[in-house]
């Protein structure tokens, strides 16, 4: 799988039944202000309703996850990571081409109601700026229910790994009743929180 379709697999794999997370969170009260890793640092969540899981983590990947959900089928993180390109762009244009969503294979299970992207900049950098809505028609834990997947981000060009890009996202999973615009309005200030990085602690131009 491409490094385009790898946040889809994640979002599935990690929304469906008991998750991906360990047994024991880590609470923002625990946490630098700011965190980094390689190529990006970010800040640490907003409010006491996000948690880190150790097992979730790796030196060029954050995630956190948001933990007051009442319901089982509503699921809501935020990741950042470090994600390879098939290739150098050399243009804009190609950049966002490479950057762009991969769609799923499981056409049976997965209906794509939506894909958008623009192009943008951020710290100088070649951005794009993501969006799907996927339907999903038969969740295994959850048989009977049809559960909306939604998935925005930003994705910028690294300046110094040639092949690299940061991926800041968020996925909201739950029935069409449980998705709350709040959540989203929380996180979008997450992704203004991420910084670039050609070091750390030197931010890109």
């Amino acid at each position: 799988m491409s490094a385009r379709g790898v946040f889809f697999a994640f979002a599935i794999g990690c929304t469906i039944g008991s998750g991906c997370a360990g047994s024991s969170g880590i609470p923002t009260s625990a946490m630098e202000a700011r965190l980094h890793y390689q190529g990006f640092s970010v800040e640490r969540p907003p409010n006491s309703h996000w948690y880190l899981y150790a097992n979730e983590q790796a030196s060029d990947r954050a995630m956190f996850r948001r933990e007051d959900l009442d319901s089982k089928t509503h699921s809501f993180f935020f990741m950042v990571e470090l994600a390879q390109l098939q290739t150098e762009p050399k243009t804009f244009e190609e950049f966002q081409v490479l950057a762009g969503q991969n769609q799923t294979s499981d056409t049976a299970r997965f209906e794509t109601k939506s894909y958008n992207q623009k192009p943008m900049t951020v710290q100088g950098q070649w951005c794009v700026r993501y969006e799907s809505t996927t339907i999903d028609h038969a969740p295994p834990p959850f048989p009977g229910t049809e559960l909306v997947l939604l998935i925005r981000g930003v994705r910028c060009k690294h300046p110094t790994r040639p092949a690299a890009m940061v991926d800041a996202w968020y996925s909201e999973r739950g029935v069409a009743s449980e998705l709350d615009p709040a959540l989203s309005t929380e996180a979008e200030g997450m992704i203004l929180g991420v910084r670039i990085e050609t070091a750390p602690g030197v931010p890109a131009a």
